[in-house]
């Protein structure tokens, strides 16, 4: 330890050291040696590893390469919760095991700490809400399941469960409807009622602003066709019969038929059969070329004499290019969050100038700190080290593509996965589409990534790849999900309702409490304190303003608002009806009885 810099040495696990800060004694019981963060991370890597069937020297050797000075201890420093690494060789680690990095680091998340988007709503250090570590132990689920699961047969029964699902995550992120992203903020209102069912894209928006994954505002229903009598139709779609002959022509095609021939075979005309050659390779399939010379759009790679793929000789791992994609990826999902340096350093609990250096000085971060980056950009882990690979044939890492545009769309990754469990059902697009009742050209649309499914449709085709939402959801997330805070309320208690809301603002109004006061005892922020005034002032309610009018047109709102509430009670005696006149008294002296 160097008393005089305040420094401690750390083996980066090639041998190097690595200089860090020296934590206190306080963060060392949350992010040091023997803590939990440590712990799973050890756990982690024992399971991965033993699921591979390797050794602590296979593993050690695999990752540190034939001239590393790696060994067993260093592995087994790491199981023990006794150490960490840099994020560089977390890479490696996660590829010598067949995972990844977001596997290797299971179970760790951060939650980052409050940021101040202005700098008058900035608070002291002993008022603002602290980020911190969530540690799961192995084997429990970020997310719990749903405690009940309902068969849903229309889009109605879909939107009241996406309803109660929305509104859980909502109030216990402690969120207001507007915080959900949608454009339209009625919306939000419209689907926690039940009242309108999402886009897909629409509850993509949601699950990003919340941060949970988009099969959790999904749980808790499934889709059951309503006949299973195969001999009786399902009433969804239709199916086609203009396919029936592209398996003849994919056979036919490959054993060398010309057009002529396969439409002489099959009793089609040349027309139709060319037509469906260019419609099955659109899809992707493989049908060879009949010109010299010219390759067609799905034409394999080619193959060298052992048979395997011609590929180019990859470099030596450049360690310092590595680091420059890293710095990279950090500074363009800052930029995209709109985060400053300082910023991020608060949502991160790190100190500024070691932001700075990992964006400047292409300094390789650590695994910890690599998790607090990642959920201070609220991007998921695999977004820092987007672009860089690991090479089998060297045992290397590698760059791959650019940085700039090079994350993956959600539409062709959820088409990928419904093409691999078709795939493997040993279903054409065809059946798909007659099982689910789907028309053919949109599962094709789907299935391409040109088209996303309703939330509906999502759940028919679940039932009928016989695969729940999560697997065909599977690396579709593209920002950072942590787990939800336990419910804050008990059976039959829930947060303030708006007229609770309203009372305890005017009381507090009246007694002279100031805007950051309110705005903490309404969970609202002090710049939403206003509008609700305004809201409550446009309703007719009097609230007494505290500073004199600073223009001419401020003056006039205030006597249009105080005219348009003087009158309102008027309006409302005379649209009332009249008074009943009272029943005659049978008395003949005219007293009532």
């Amino acid at each position: 330890m160097h008393a005089e810099s305040g420094q401690a040495e750390v083996l980066d696990g090639d041998g190097g050291v690595i200089a860090v800060e020296a934590q206190s004694e306080e963060e060392a019981q949350e992010t040091g040696a023997g803590s939990p963060a440590f712990r799973r991370l050890g756990s982690n890597l024992l399971g991965l590893r033993e699921a591979a069937g390797k050794t602590q020297e296979s593993l050690a050797a695999k990752v540190g390469g034939p001239d590393s000075h790696l060994g067993s201890s260093w592995v087994s420093q790491l199981e023990a919760g006794r150490a960490q690494t840099g994020i560089l060789q977390g890479l490696r680690l996660a590829a010598a095991l067949d995972s990844s990095i977001d596997e290797l680091l299971e179970g760790i998340f951060w939650n980052p700490g409050e940021i101040a988007r202005k700098p008058r709503e900035k608070k002291p250090d002993a008022e603002r809400l602290a980020g911190y570590l969530t540690v799961l132990p192995p084997g429990e689920p970020a997310f719990e399941e749903a405690p009940e699961v309902v068969t849903v047969e229309d889009r109605k029964d879909v939107a009241a469960v996406i309803a109660r699902n929305v509104r859980d995550a909502r109030t216990r992120r402690h969120l207001r409807q507007r915080d959900l992203g949608l454009a339209d903020t009625s919306a939000a209102g419209l689907i926690e009622s039940g009242i309108r069912q999402p886009e897909l894209q629409g509850l993509l928006t949601i699950a990003r602003s919340l941060e949970v994954p988009t099969e959790f505002l999904l749980r808790g229903m499934r889709w059951e066709p309503p006949d299973l009598n195969p001999g009786i139709a399902r009433g969804r779609g239709r199916r086609h019969d203009f396919h029936a002959h592209d398996e003849a022509v994919t056979r036919l095609w490959r054993d060398d038929l010309t057009a002529a021939e396969i439409a002489v075979e099959i009793g089609i005309t040349q027309p139709s059969v060319e037509g469906i050659v260019r419609r099955l390779r659109a899809r992707g399939i493989y049908l060879p070329s009949r010109v010299a010379g010219r390759r067609s759009a799905g034409a394999a790679p080619a193959e060298d004499a052992s048979g395997f793929h011609r590929r180019p000789a990859p470099d030596a791992e450049d360690v310092g290019r590595l680091h420059d994609r890293i710095a990279a990826n950090l500074k363009r999902h800052r930029l995209a969050a709109g985060l400053s340096l300082e910023q991020l350093a608060e949502a991160t609990e790190m100190r500024l100038d070691n932001i700075w250096r990992a964006e400047t000085q292409r300094s390789e971060p650590r695994l910890m700190t690599a998790v607090r980056l990642a959920a201070g950009l609220r991007v998921p882990l695999a977004a820092i080290t987007r672009g860089i690979t690991w090479d089998p044939a060297t045992d290397a890492l590698g760059l791959e593509g650019q940085a700039e545009g090079s994350e993956p769309r959600f539409g062709p990754r959820l088409g990928a996965n419904i093409r691999r469990h078709r795939r493997r059902l040993g279903l054409s697009q065809e059946e798909v589409a007659a099982r689910t009742g789907i028309f053919r050209r949109h599962f094709s649309a789907i299935e391409s990534g040109a088209a996303l499914p309703r939330p509906m449709n999502l759940l028919v085709l679940a039932h009928g790849l016989e695969a729940d939402l999560a697997t065909l959801l599977a690396g579709t997330c593209d920002w950072y999900v942590r787990p939800l805070p336990p419910p804050e309320y008990a059976d039959g208690e829930g947060p303030p309702t708006k007229a609770e809301r309203q009372e305890r603002l005017l009381r507090m109004w009246g007694q002279g409490a100031s805007t950051r006061s309110i705005a903490d005892a309404l969970d609202l922020t002090p710049s939403a304190v206003g509008g609700v005034i305004n809201e409550m002032r446009a309703v007719g309610i009097d609230v007494p303003y505290r500073h004199p009018p600073t223009s001419a047109a401020q003056l006039s709102g205030r006597l249009r608002r105080r005219r348009r509430a003087r009158r309102r009670p008027a309006v409302a005696a005379m649209s009332a009806p009249p008074p009943k006149a009272p029943p005659k008294s049978a008395d003949p002296g005219g007293w009532p009885a």
